[in-house]
Formats: C-alpha cells, sequence, structure tokens
C-alpha cells in the first residue's frame, strides 16, 4: 500500500472500532488489527492514538483553512470547524472526554491566531498600531480556542452559528472601540 493509503487505512480502521468500543480502550494491536497492518506500520506514522487524533484534527482544520484561504472568508474556517465536529457529534463525544485537552489547545492556538489576524487585517488594516493589533489578536485567538473547547466539553449543546456570530460582533465591537480612539 502507499503511505498515504496506509495512513488513512489506520486512521479509518481507529474511528470504525470508535463505533465499537470507548476511545481508551482501543489498543494500537486492535487498530492494526482492524487494519490489516503490523505495529511498526501503525508506528510509522504514529507515536500513540492521541497522536492519530491530533493528525486527524490538524488534517482536517487544515482543509477548512485552505477552503477558507480560497474563498477569501477567513471567518468562516472557524465556523466551519465548529460545524465539523458537530456533524461528526457522536465520534467526537466519545474522545473529548479522554483527550489530553492541553495537547488540541496547543494545536488550535496557532490556527486560532492565524484565523484572527486574517480578520483584524480585513476589518483595520492600519487603522490602528501594530500594539494594538497584536494585543487584539491574542486577545481573538484566545477567545476562539476558549470558547471552542468549551463547546466541546459542554457537549456541543450550543449552537454554533450563535456562538460564531457572538463572536463576530464582538469582534467586530471592540475593533470599532480601539479604531476610534
Amino acid at each position: 500500500m502507499a503511505v498515504s493509503i496506509t495512513k488513512q487505512s489506520i486512521t479509518l480502521a481507529f474511528f470504525t472500532l470508535l463505533e465499537r468500543k470507548p476511545y481508551k480502550k482501543i489498543t494500537v494491536s486492535d487498530v492494526t488489527d482492524e487494519a490489516g497492518v503490523n505495529r511498526m506500520t501503525f508506528y510509522y506514522h504514529f507515536k500513540d492514538i492521541d497522536d492519530l487524533v491530533i493528525k486527524k484534527v490538524e488534517e482536517t482544520v487544515l482543509d477548512i483553512c485552505k477552503k477558507a484561504t480560497l474563498s477569501g472568508d477567513c471567518s468562516s474556517a472557524y465556523l466551519d470547524a465548529f460545524l465539523t465536529a458537530e456533524r461528526n457529534g457522536e465520534l467526537v463525544k466519545k474522545i473529548v472526554p479522554e483527550f489530553d485537552m492541553r495537547r488540541l489547545i496547543s494545536f488550535l492556538s496557532p490556527l486560532a491566531r492565524k484565523i484572527a489576524e486574517h480578520s483584524v487585517e480585513l476589518r483595520v488594516g492600519n487603522k490602528i498600531s501594530s500594539e494594538m493589533k497584536k494585543t487584539v489578536i491574542h486577545s481573538v485567538g484566545c477567545c476562539m480556542v476558549g470558547t471552542f473547547v468549551e463547546w466541546l466539553s459542554s457537549d456541543m449543546k450550543d449552537d454554533p452559528r450563535k456562538l460564531v456570530g457572538g463572536q463576530i460582533q464582538f469582534l467586530d465591537a471592540a475593533l470599532l472601540a480601539v479604531s476610534n480612539k
């Protein structure tokens, strides 16, 4: 098998198992048996089960960002992250309680910062100082990650469109306030 096909097969095997077993009960042996590959093949692609999940999340988020870049609307990437998690809700709900959220946060933070940078640049350009821009970008990025993680942790109960819409309104109001100084 080609490398990407093998990696996809291993990832698919994990998510197939996740439909039948709890996250923490799935072993590398379970995944390799399901995928029909040996353990060394698994470890060639992933450090452990958490690494497999992080790489799948990374792949998904990068696809979302590519679509947003093509459309020129980076704010839509933020909403798409929520909607993608929502579409895969049952699997996400099985992973989140068991997953090392620090790893997820450390992965999401730079992506949120990129989305925040793009959004701030589009909205204010050079109307505020670079120092103020950095502060707003940092604050918005932290708010985005915090909101997403909190939403995941609460079983995704709130409507993502309302959450993201509220944050965009907040961003616009904050940028209006600092650009009028």
